[in-house]
This record gives C-alpha cells, sequence and structure tokens, in this order.
C-alpha cells in the first residue's frame, strides 16, 4: 500500500511539474507577444506545445498496464518525449523479462504510418506477405498484425489512429497471448488523448 501511495505522490509531483513548464512556456509566450516580439511567440509557443506532448504523454503511459502477461513493466525504460520545433509525441513502455518481453509505442507522424495504412485500405498487400500479415481489430481501430519475419512468438501489432502509430510488439511470447495482451490495451482511450473522438 506504501508503494502505491509513492508511486500516485511521484505521478503527481511529475505531472505538476510538467503543468508547470506548460504554464511558463505560454506565459513567455505572452510577454513575447505583447512586447511585439513575434518571433520569440512562436518559439515559446512551438516549446508550449512540445510540453502539452509531454503531458498527454505522461497520460498515456498512466492507460497502460503495471503488468502484461505476467511481465511487469521496467519504470526506467518509460519514455515520453515531445520535440519543441518538430512537434509531436514519442511514448514507449518495455516489458522485459528472461523469457519473453512487451514494447509498446505511441509516435505521432511515424514514418511507417503510410506503409501501415496502406496496408489496412489493400489487404491484397497483406496477403502478399507471404501470409505473416493480416488484417485485424483492436478497440474498434484496424490493425496490421504481423508475424515478424515468419518467427513463431515474435509477434507486432500496428493500430493507425488518426496522425498516430501505436505499435505493440511481442517477443518469445505465443500468438495467443499476443492476441489477449493487445485486446486488453485501451486503444480507444488512447485515442481519444491524441485528438480522436471516441
Amino acid at each position: 500500500m506504501r508503494k502505491l501511495g509513492l508511486f500516485i505522490t511521484f505521478n503527481l509531483m511529475v505531472f505538476g511539474l510538467l503543468a508547470q513548464d506548460l504554464n511558463s512556456k505560454l506565459d513567455e509566450a505572452k510577454v513575447a507577444y505583447n512586447g511585439g516580439n513575434m518571433e520569440e511567440a512562436r518559439f515559446a509557443l512551438e516549446q508550449s506545445l512540445a510540453e502539452l506532448d509531454k503531458i498527454v504523454g505522461a497520460e498515456i503511459l498512466k492507460l497502460l498496464p503495471a503488468e502484461l502477461n505476467g511481465i511487469s513493466y521496467d519504470e526506467t525504460s518509460d519514455n515520453v518525449t515531445g520535440a519543441a520545433g518538430m512537434g509531436g509525441i514519442f511514448v514507449e513502455r518495455d516489458y522485459p523479462s528472461e523469457t519473453a518481453s512487451v514494447n509498446i509505442q505511441v509516435i505521432t507522424d511515424s514514418p511507417f504510418l503510410a506503409i501501415v495504412n496502406t496496408a489496412l485500405t489493400n489487404p491484397l498487400i497483406a496477403t502478399m506477405s507471404g501470409g505473416n500479415q493480416k488484417v485485424i481489430k483492436l478497440d474498434g481501430y484496424k490493425t496490421l498484425f504481423e508475424n515478424k519475419e515468419g518467427e513463431e512468438e515474435n509477434y507486432m501489432f500496428q493500430v493507425p489512429v488518426s496522425n498516430s502509430l501505436i505499435t505493440i510488439e511481442t517477443f518469445g511470447i505465443s500468438e495467443r497471448d499476443a492476441m489477449t495482451i493487445a485486446s486488453s490495451l485501451d486503444i480507444r482511450s488512447m485515442a481519444s488523448l491524441i485528438g480522436v473522438g471516441q
């Protein structure tokens, strides 16, 4: 119980710091704008968007479970980035063990987004992969499911949501358990956080 309390306190502190950074950047933008310095106002606004992306990323991490298929997440591997000037969100969480692992990423403007969307809109492309890919649905969203390189117990789910790509990779886990893991994730709530209606 004490660990849970510390965990909640830590998360509230992190969220508070992120919100302070956001407010600070917005204040800088306002001061620069009121002073007629449009270049500085624009720069501060870009940075405020990056801070907002970090806040959204932290909220996405809260939606991810602490354990998947009996594997606990590695809190030191949690990664949330908002890139000033480039925009976008990068979120990553790892669930490692000696025999199996799960990796989850949420990336805005992923370079793989166009490829995945093409495969989802033209199922023939998926079938031309030698049977390693198929189109399924996760939480109501079309998903490209792939048996990576035809290897057993090595699977990837790619879920395009608006301009973002949610990727779930499992290693050393059966197809059935991989499907259970992917189906247990709250894709719809993630989509809502990254700006897509319920």
